[in-house]
């Protein structure tokens, strides 16, 4: 990845080579892939960590997610910013990380002023998707970490609010 930053626009060019071998034979197949992206600081940030998210290089993606979210600018949103702590939480979830991914996980509920006990209306309708999003990673981690019961109550939550919404 290249990056070089003119006129507080990131330009940004970079290769992703995907290779994939096939099973049945010893082949592999490549495909190569050249992105350019003129995006405002913060979305381009934001966009290279979900491209390293994908690519599993989970360090560099935080780095991205952790510029971003503590990026001065009027143009970041505090969702945008509660987006991408959750996304520094998946990548500690890919580096099995559980402790500081539920850190992650919190302080983006904290962000959008949402708390893990806030309740869910009958109809579920009065949580976004982002936050059932948020409480199903948390799920996953207190699962991984043996806390059955407060994980059911997390997924529950996120069930109710998916079907309201799906």
């Amino acid at each position: 990845i290249v990056i070089r930053e003119k006129m507080s626009v990131l330009h940004i060019r970079w290769q992703v080579v995907l290779t994939q071998e096939s099973n049945e034979e010893n082949s592999s197949v490549s495909s190569i892939e050249s992105v350019s992206i003129e995006e405002a600081y913060e979305d381009t940030l934001y966009i290279m960590g979900h491209v390293l998210y994908k690519l599993r290089e989970y360090e560099k993606a935080m780095q991205c997610y952790a510029t971003f979210s503590s990026a001065d600018g009027s143009s970041v949103s505090c969702d945008r910013i509660a987006s991408a702590l959750h996304n520094k939480g998946n990548c500690h979830m890919g580096l099995e990380e559980y402790s500081k991914a539920m850190g992650c996980y919190k302080e983006a509920l904290r962000i959008r002023d949402i708390e893990t006990t806030s309740a869910v209306a009958i109809d579920g309708s009065n949580i976004s998707i982002a936050v059932a999003n948020t409480w199903y990673r948390m799920g996953n981690v207190l699962f991984l970490e043996g806390k059955y019961s407060k994980a059911m109550e997390l997924l529950q939550k996120c069930l109710k609010v998916f079907k309201a919404h799906y």
